[in-house]
């Protein structure tokens, strides 16, 4: 894995294992009182698979902006060149140069996270046509996705590398 993503991975990491670390009032409250109810691994997993699935039907109808939308407006997408596309701005441009998608799939390795933040890890295997002739672009990635408090889970961080 190429040393710019080993260190995206290591930031995610970092900010997983801080999720939980509120130090405010609001954390020393009885479970009881908290505002966001704790969410079963299981349910993380199938909501975060959902939104996968909801990426892969707006790529394939060409709703690019849709396939922007899934990204938080402070998003950071990072390609394998090492790139940065930072923000609501760049993110929709981003996807707006894609012209003639035909086929995204995610092959999910992995989903760890809890209530409000997950890191999906896997396989991004995305075609589009480009000069009259499919494109293939297969890359591993890595998602920071956060849950939205109207609970819509939206990528914070994308960090994307070469297959070997």
């Amino acid at each position: 894995m190429p040393d710019l993503a080993r260190s995206a991975l290591t930031l995610l990491v970092l900010a997983l294992s801080c999720a939980g670390c509120d130090s405010t009032e609001s954390s020393r409250r009885p479970d009881n009182e908290r505002h966001a109810p704790a969410r079963r691994p299981a349910d993380v997993r199938k909501e975060i698979r959902a939104a996968n699935r909801s990426l892969q039907l707006r790529f394939e109808a060409g709703d690019m902006i849709g396939v922007a939308d899934a990204y938080a407006d402070d998003a950071i997408l990072i390609e394998p060149d090492g790139e940065r596309i930072v923000g609501r701005e760049e993110i929709d441009a981003f996807w707006s140069r894609t012209t003639d998608p035909v086929e995204w799939k995610l092959d999910v390795d992995r989903i760890r996270g809890g209530s409000d933040l997950a890191v999906e890890n896997g396989t991004s295997t995305l075609v589009a046509t480009r000069d009259g002739r499919p494109s293939v672009v297969v890359t591993g990635f890595s998602f920071v996705w956060r849950r939205d408090p109207d609970g819509t889970w939206r990528i914070l961080v994308a960090t994307t590398w070469l297959q070997d």
